[in-house]
């Protein structure tokens, strides 16, 4: 029998990743998965799926991340570069293929992350590709938004023709993106019964019910993210997801509660006759044509369902937590670069500027102002003890950014914080005061982290050098300042890092109850950057486990993001003429 590999292109479809592994993995021997480090409108994104990939491969599974990070930047319009990034993505499948030793016979199937095929069908794959010229088409059911709705709305339930196969030999002569579209004079249409499909050619041969492609899928702002990354974006389907609401969340009862208008225009817009199923329950879910992982863990994927009960997040059964010690460390803080103004001067300039630094040592200050040849530079201090304060190179002012200080409006070309946004009471009222204070076309430059909904979630404690009380190693149970109470962190301290019980209490005094950090969620930050335009955002995102992301989902049903530790913002301010 041939081998069967299982090729796609992805963005951010943890979630739709581990459905398909559950799907395919008795019916294929390896599966490949091909990301960029760009969306395929051109922006910089982190890099979401090669943790995933990793945990299954750590259990057993042939799976292979490629990153693509040679995409182009410019190529005539902005709709054009789209194209042919997408393109060059599903392309770059024969990348990986080409290291893996396959006879040319070796089926490959190319799909994209949410078009799942259904087991069954692949098995069929041989015998249709039999003759080597052969194009296996998969014909699926569209499903957006949730994997239960069954209206016939926004091409809804619809047939799509999504999943290509082929021999290896033939893929490398006509690529993937020719096997996804046929014939370049008339290509296959994707979604079917619209008026315009046409007829098969006689190699390319169809798989009846070949299983789903799972569109949109989370709700709101899964629908938001998607509008603003893909290729197919317009300018009003843009705007109109501009303010997305709570991704999976759309089941639980305080979500309801609070977004009542928000969830019924969306259900009225796109999911008018959502078929009833009440609660997150086997019995519900049992009759539904979906995968059957879906159908044996329901609450763990509840986000893709929709319930018309709402769950009651202080009860609903979720899964039991593993003890504290066997959660895993975050992983490697993605996108973090020790020197942040010198990674994004391309986007901004310093030179010959007026400066406002707040959270700047002496030191510090004497250092930025040699390396961007900055005219002058005034720091900002809390008080008058404050190591901020300390020393008589620069004039300091003594005053709270997050109120009003003492400074004219207008009286600076830029205002630069350095490690202080995690620590203010106010990012928001730190954001208008700044604004204030920078001049028109000025720039307001922040890095900051870690931030409290995090994988780590606070600064350094006692001891630098060791890992267990130095939250900056990276060397603590992830998120476990969210997801586990005080006494049990202590405990863990002291029964499994060698912690004295003393030091361990002190660790949770200072995890919970210092007040150098200020415990503000991931939305905080993003609300507060919302009185700037935007010159250059770097995310320093640290991909959260599924495992752990479903119990902070859990618990914590308000939050928007926990992969969030910080980051390198640059802002245009902008005033009214």
């Amino acid at each position: 029998m041939p081998k069967i590999v299982d090729c796609v292109i992805g963005f951010n479809e943890i979630d739709m990743l581990m459905v398909r592994v559950a799907e395919l993995t008795n019916v294929v021997d390896a599966f490949v998965v091909v990301e960029s480090s760009k969306t395929h409108t051109g922006a910089a994104k982190p890099i979401l799926l090669r943790d995933a990939v990793a945990e299954l491969r750590d259990a057993g599974y042939d799976i292979l991340h490629y990153l693509i990070d040679d995409m182009p930047g410019s190529f005539g319009s902005a709709r054009e570069l789209g194209w042919i990034v997408e393109n060059l993505q599903r392309n770059c499948i024969l990348r990986p293929l080409s290291l893996m030793g396959l006879p040319d016979d070796a089926i490959i199937m190319v799909s994209d992350i949410d078009e799942i095929p259904r087991a069954e069908c692949v098995k069929q794959l041989p015998a249709l590709l039999d003759n080597p010229r052969n194009i296996a088409i998969f014909e699926m059911v569209m499903k957006k938004y949730f994997v239960n709705n069954e209206t016939i709305s926004h091409f809804n339930n619809l047939p799509w023709l999504g999943t290509v196969a082929c021999q290896y030999g033939l893929l490398k002569n006509i690529m993937p993106q020719g096997a996804r579209i046929g014939d370049p004079i008339s290509p296959r249409s994707g979604c079917l019964n619209l008026g315009y499909d046409r007829e098969l050619y006689s190699y390319e041969r169809r798989v009846p019910n070949g299983g789903w492609h799972f569109s949109s899928m989370g709700g709101m702002e899964a629908l938001a993210l998607k509008m603003q990354s893909i290729v197919e974006r317009t300018r009003d389907n843009t705007e109109a997801v501009a303010k997305p609401t709570r991704f999976g969340k759309h089941n639980h009862r305080g979500f309801r509660e609070s977004n009542a208008e928000v969830v019924a225009k969306f259900l009225a817009e796109h999911t008018p006759e959502l078929k009833n199923v009440n609660s997150p329950t086997l019995k519900d879910v049992a009759e539904l044509d979906i995968p059957d992982v879906l159908k044996t863990s329901p609450r763990q994927f509840d986000f893709l369902f929709y319930f018309t009960e709402a769950i009651d997040e202080n009860s609903a059964p979720i899964d039991e937590l593993p003890p504290i010690e066997k959660l895993a460390y975050p992983g490697p803080l993605l996108n973090y670069a020790p020197n942040s103004i010198e990674r994004i001067r391309g986007h901004m300039s310093l030179a010959g500027k007026n400066v406002l630094l707040v959270g700047y040592s002496e030191a510090q200050a004497q250092s930025l102002m040699e390396q961007e040849h900055i005219a002058s530079a005034k720091r900002l201090a809390l008080w008058e003890d404050h190591i901020d304060a300390q020393g008589s190179a620069f004039p300091v002012i003594i005053g709270d950014i997050c109120g009003r200080t003492s400074f004219d409006d207008s009286s600076f070309d830029a205002v630069v914080f350095m490690s202080v946004w995690e620590h203010m009471h106010d990012i928001e009222g730190a954001c208008r005061e700044s604004a204030r204070l920078t001049k028109n076309g000025g720039v307001v430059f922040t890095e900051f982290g870690p931030v409290w909904t995090g994988a780590t979630g606070h600064h350094l404690y006692l001891d630098g050098g060791n890992p267990a009380l130095d939250f900056t190693q990276r060397q603590l149970p992830s998120h476990m300042h969210l997801l586990y109470d005080r006494e049990t962190i202590a405990r863990y301290l002291s029964d499994h890092r060698g912690i004295h019980p003393h030091h361990a209490d002190r660790a949770v005094e200072f995890i919970f109850d210092s007040d150098n950090i200020n415990r503000q969620p991931a939305p905080a930050y993003f609300k507060a950057a919302q009185h700037f335009r935007p010159i250059v955002t770097e995310d320093y995102v640290s991909p959260v486990r599924s495992d752990i992301l479903r119990h902070l989902r859990a618990r914590w049903p308000q939050i928007d993001r926990f992969d969030l530790d910080g980051g390198a913002w640059a802002f245009a301010v902008d005033k009214p003429s």
